[in-house]
């Protein structure tokens, strides 16, 4: 098992009762839920005076610290600090649970260099945050689609650098909600589809956010901020009017040893009705004089969606030519 953290709670003292029920709660939720974004629990002892919890130890410290050191992050860091997050919460949300207290200082880093996330500190009811949801500072009990929001409030937090709401009380925070509606002005390096998404986790209403569901098969968590900037660049271009006819690579055989680029190379020439004899250059540029003004400036991006889609098609030879006409127009 090798290194552990350990957490002890006291059994003593003023708020020795609500100590022991949020104990209670987050083992309830550790030995239930086994995830990869989820601490892991590995057993509870107790004495007279204490409670002793051994847990997953965490050497990277918490997402809090990492954005009060770097913070704002490029906004392709802040996508895979998202993608572990949300799927954290899909976890508990599938065994019908709430994380309830969503924060950066509740996200664990598993090392310092790989920023592998844990979540943790899970409880039923939290005292009142930046991150809190609305509905909940109204009074209302804490819910899924209220850890959403907070899971908005963190991702909105990591690309902007700041919070989407202030105060210190409730009422404070509450007033926040209700009197502006959340800036989304900031940094031109953050995509219009990261935007999108982010204001996606934090409506005011329940029902105008996205469930942990939805967001495990959202566009924008499944192929990252840079495939989907490259996806609009295809979409917006005249050069995509309609389906584009992929040729069959189902001959290729397994142990041909054929690079990402060269496929690609053969998918952009089919497209572009270029002779078998013209190949692209090293970036990806076809000559000027072969693909005109306009195709100039578009085939470098879609020659790096080509690549990114063939990597992510385990059977790339059986599958090339049903995966491109869903998805290039």
């Amino acid at each position: 098992m090798g290194t552990v953290a350990l957490r002890v709670v006291s059994r003593q003292g003023d708020q020795r009762n609500a100590k022991v029920r949020r104990l209670q709660n987050e083992v309830r939720v550790l030995r239930q839920v086994r995830h990869t974004n989820i601490l892991s629990y590995y057993g509870l002892r107790k004495t007279t005076s204490r409670f002793y919890m051994a847990l997953e130890y965490c050497a990277g410290g918490n997402l809090a610290q990492l954005l009060q050191a770097k913070g704002p992050f490029p906004e392709a860091d802040s996508w895979r600090f998202c993608v572990q997050i949300t799927a954290g919460l899909l976890a508990l949300h599938c065994q019908r649970m709430l994380h309830g207290n969503l924060q950066p200082r509740n996200v664990l880093l598993k090392e310092s260099s790989n920023h592998n996330v844990k979540l943790a500190n899970f409880v039923s009811v939290a005292s009142p945050t930046p991150y809190t949801a609305p509905e909940v500072l109204s009074g209302e009990p804490c819910s899924f689609q209220a850890d959403m929001w907070s899971a908005g409030a963190v991702l909105y937090e990591m690309l902007f650098g700041r919070l989407p709401v202030r105060g210190e009380s409730r009422s404070q925070l509450l007033s926040s909600h209700l009197s502006s509606e959340v800036d989304f002005d900031g940094p031109h390096k953050i995509t219009e589809e990261g935007r999108a998404f982010c204001r996606s986790l934090l409506g005011r209403h329940c029902s105008e956010r996205l469930s942990s569901e939805e967001c495990a098969q959202h566009t924008y968590m499944t192929r990252g901020p840079q495939l989907c900037a490259q996806e609009a660049i295809l979409l917006e271009t005249k050069l995509w009017r309609k389906i584009v006819p992929f040729p069959q690579f189902s001959f290729i055989p397994v142990s041909i040893n054929i690079t990402w680029s060269a496929l690609a190379n053969q998918c952009l020439r089919h497209v572009f009705g270029l002779p078998h004899g013209i190949e692209s250059n090293e970036i990806g540029l076809a000559r000027k004089h072969e693909l005109g003004r306009n195709g100039e400036d578009i085939v470098s991006p879609i020659k790096s969606f080509v690549v990114g889609q063939l990597r992510a098609s385990h059977l790339f030879f059986v599958r090339t030519s049903r995966l491109f006409p869903r998805i290039l127009y």
